[in-house]
């Protein structure tokens, strides 16, 4: 049973307002330790990432050496592969529209445009069982 409190919450702000005064200090610490800990924060959150985990998959050239887990045992391979490129185009075509000054304000909007892909294209190149289940 999970009970509401705010103290996380709070203690978010808190932290959030002391990094604001503690900015002078943050200044001393040497841009490639704060970016070696970005590295490492980022490597560290892939981990059980299903599309990372289906990108991770690649690099495994025998099916059969696949992983169990669920969405490999209940989708075809070809099927689950054609699904992570997918993924992948759109996060690539949202990440090089960034990179366009023009476009990158309208970031937000393109995550947003996103939305209409998963709702009437996806469903014309994957069997609704497919997508529940690369989809979660």
């Amino acid at each position: 049973h999970v009970h509401e409190q705010r103290v996380t919450n709070f203690v978010i702000h808190v932290l959030l307002a002391l990094s604001i005064v503690c900015a002078p200090a943050l200044i001393l610490i040497p841009k490639s330790v704060l970016l070696g800990i970005f590295i490492y924060m980022g490597f560290t959150s892939m981990v059980g990432v299903q599309l990372f985990d289906r990108i991770f998959l690649w690099s495994v050239w025998r099916a059969d050496k696949y992983p169990r887990y669920d969405y490999v045992l209940a989708v075809d391979y070809w099927r689950m592969h054609k699904y992570t490129i997918f993924q992948l185009v759109c996060m690539a075509v949202v990440f090089a529209m960034t990179q366009i000054d023009a476009l990158s304000i309208a970031f937000p909007f393109l995550i947003g445009a996103l939305v209409p892909v998963r709702m009437y294209i996806l469903p014309r190149m994957f069997t609704p069982e497919e997508l529940a289940i690369l989809d979660s």
